[in-house]
């Protein structure tokens, strides 16, 4: 199973940026030999969830979707 994680290096080869915020992404876990753009069309960042390693995909296949959001703890239950 694969998941999208929400970057892309759509608007220039090679630089990965995060869709939701368009900041750079600082930090990679890429499988050996990735990306690499295979056929020219792999533009957005997939992580297998057997390996979690990143790869470059194409942003037409059907993965779930990893999001992240803040949640705030109400510790003492006020």
């Amino acid at each position: 199973m694969s998941f999208w994680l929400g970057a892309t290096d759509n608007l220039k080869e090679g630089e990965w940026i995060w869709q939701s915020s368009g900041k750079t992404m600082t930090y990679s876990n890429w499988t050996d030999g990735e990306p690499n753009n295979c056929c020219g069309g792999e533009n957005c960042l997939e992580m297998s969830a057997n390996l979690g390693t990143w790869n470059d995909a194409s942003c037409t296949n059907s993965f779930s979707v990893l999001c992240e959001f803040t949640y705030t703890c109400n510790a003492g239950g006020k």
